[in-house]
């Protein structure tokens, strides 16, 4: 792969750095608005042939199929409900809190709170209900598993590879400037 190449310009070189970047530099709410956007962009290239706009629906199903959490053992065993990571995604990226309008009509249970870096990456607290804490690092660990699972997935799916290499092109792409 090569700085042009779409799969490492966009995807590697591109969200995944971008969220490890802000990551290193201890930006942890920047951290998970990234994640969260490249959920969304991840949802958006496999979402089915034939749509042009991914919905809750590609989030979740994307999520729920990706996103597996390290457990106590460093073992990727863990899930989320989609839905309740669509919910903190919405609550983060449109109010910069924990609490969506899923939450407040009853369609996502927990709110999710964030701690830096801890084993297991999800862990619920007896004593808080509706709550549950995410590993921010977990999370961008997760993430990272997600799309290299995506990816292999996709190889082995002539048609599915075909319009996920399509969506890939038009996404944003950093290019050298030479003017």
């Amino acid at each position: 792969m090569n700085a042009v190449d779409p799969l490492y310009n966009v995807l590697l070189n591109g969200i995944i750095k971008d969220v490890n970047d802000a990551w290193e530099r201890k930006s942890y709410r920047a951290t998970l608005i990234l994640v969260y956007s490249g959920i969304d962009a991840m949802a958006h290239l496999t979402m089915p042939a034939g749509k042009d706009k991914a919905t809750r629906a590609d989030f979740v199903a994307w999520a729920e199929r990706y996103l597996q959490f390290r457990d106590a053992n460093k073992n990727p065993t863990l899930t989320l409900p989609g839905n309740e990571l669509y919910a903190a995604r919405c609550a983060l990226v449109h109010t910069y809190s924990s609490e969506a309008d899923l939450h407040k009509e009853g369609k996502a249970k927990r709110q999710i709170g964030y701690g830096d870096e801890f084993l297991p990456e999800v862990a619920e607290k007896a004593d808080v209900e509706h709550l549950v804490m995410v590993s921010i690092r977990g999370l961008v660990d997760a993430f990272a598993r997600g799309v290299g699972a995506t990816l292999q997935v996709i190889k082995d799916d002539e048609p599915r590879s075909k319009v996920f290499a399509e969506r890939l092109d038009k996404m944003l792409h950093e290019l050298p400037f030479t003017g």
